[in-house]
């Protein structure tokens, strides 16, 4: 069904250079890249597509992470219509300080969001690991 699959992964830098790589060396594969990518429309210059999933790095995703069986974890994929960011801020979608640095003469702003992506079901999330 359309509406259960996957459409976005996440991956490590080096799990996503690898995957274009893979990619690269192949038989002629259906993969678009550039302004066409939804993701890249939407500022995120990272992403290609694959069989309509948005497959692109994160700066969360650090390579060489391993889970609680000490598998190596490469990535993440979601379905984003079955999942939810419950917020924790009282009221706001950020909340902020500022500080004067001295050293610089200038204010120095902090943003930060509380919040925690609640998914409806776990068959709508993916991990991608080395499994031994």
């Amino acid at each position: 069904d359309q509406e259960d699959r996957t459409d976005l992964i996440l991956l490590s830098k080096d799990s996503y250079e690898a995957l274009l790589n893979i990619l690269d060396d192949k038989e002629r594969l259906n993969f678009r890249r550039g302004e066409n990518v939804a993701m890249v429309k939407a500022g995120f210059t990272d992403f290609v597509e694959i069989d309509g999933v948005q497959v692109g790095w994160d700066f969360g995703m650090e390579s060489h992470t391993t889970d609680a069986n000490s598998d190596t974890v490469h990535g993440y994929g979601f379905n984003c219509d079955e999942m939810e960011l419950c917020m924790l801020n009282k009221g706001s979608l950020f909340d902020s300080r500022s500080d004067w640095v001295m050293d610089y003469a200038a204010m120095r702003v902090y943003f930060w969001c509380l919040g925690i992506l609640k998914f409806d079901s776990p068959r709508h999330v993916l991990k991608f690991a080395d499994i031994s």
